[in-house]
């Protein structure tokens, strides 16, 4: 079901990858449907696992052989949707079906993931999640993993889809600023170049200088900003989460925190 100005987001079916995390955001979500939005706007953290089955949780597989303590809690205090089902099981549909209620193949994306340097794949004056809740005045964040296509600024102007044209001083468009969030911080890809941080459409620093990484990281290799690890990603992407999450919580509108992880899709590289 595609989100218009006359539909209901909550009514509709949410697109889920294998994720347990997930479910429990939409538990709250289908909850707080019943509540007038005077009487209650509750804080949302949608944390989006990156290739993690139903069997990473310990406590459903106890044959993993790796403890969850966390996710076990969390699971224990909520409500487990196990028998859910995606209507695709990869990167880029996932992300366009749950920021935007709609099946991936109703986008140009027909299939696959959408590569580097390639235009946003949610279009533009779509109605997504994240701009839902603005109307109903929550102050919105998405930080981590966005892999939904950017408009690469072209030198000389206009955008471009080949890295030798790219003017990465210009402002990045198409991104999560463009399409419903107040405020974006994050990697794009970790494993594809540019190997940069972005943040609010630019590039902290300029990436000019070819990276490559250890062949057990199982990551790409390519331009990106000197100094740039991928040890630094997660710890970076959950202080900026936390961050987010402390600043907001003490002020008064309600928040909504889109939290990307990278892991445990490659690269492998944990600090």
């Amino acid at each position: 079901m595609g989100i218009t100005k006359e539909t209901n987001w909550f009514s509709g079916r949410w697109l889920y990858k294998k994720s347990i995390v997930g479910a429990l955001v939409l538990l709250m979500a289908s909850w707080c449907s019943h509540i007038n939005a005077s009487q209650l706007r509750p804080n949302i953290v949608l944390i989006l696992a990156d290739d993690m089955g139903i069997d990473s949780l310990a406590s459903l597989n106890d044959k993993s052989g790796i403890p969850t303590p966390s996710l076990d809690k969390l699971s224990s205090q909520g409500i487990l949707f196990t028998d859910a089902h995606s209507g695709s099981a990869v990167c880029t549909p996932t992300r366009y079906g749950v920021l935007t209620g709609r099946y991936s193949w109703r986008s140009r994306l027909k299939r696959g993931i959408v590569g580097q340097w390639q235009p946003p794949v949610i279009e533009e004056g779509r109605l997504t999640l994240p701009a839902m809740l603005k109307e109903q005045g929550y102050a919105t964040a998405c930080i981590g993993k966005w892999h939904l296509g950017w408009n690469w600024p072209k030198k000389g102007g206009g955008f471009t889809t080949k890295l030798a044209d790219i003017d990465f001083s210009g402002k990045i468009k198409g991104g999560p600023t463009y399409r419903g969030f107040d405020y974006y911080f994050g990697d794009d890809v970790p494993n594809w170049q540019p190997f940069a941080w972005i943040e609010n459409g630019r590039t902290l620093g300029i990436p000019d200088t070819q990276l490559s990484f250890p062949a057990h990281y199982h990551s790409g290799r390519g331009v990106g900003v000197k100094g740039w690890k991928l040890e630094d990603v997660l710890p970076a992407i959950t202080e900026k989460s936390v961050d987010f999450i402390k600043e907001k919580s003490v002020g008064e509108k309600p928040f909504f925190l889109y939290f990307a992880m990278t892991s445990p899709h490659s690269p492998i590289a944990p600090s």
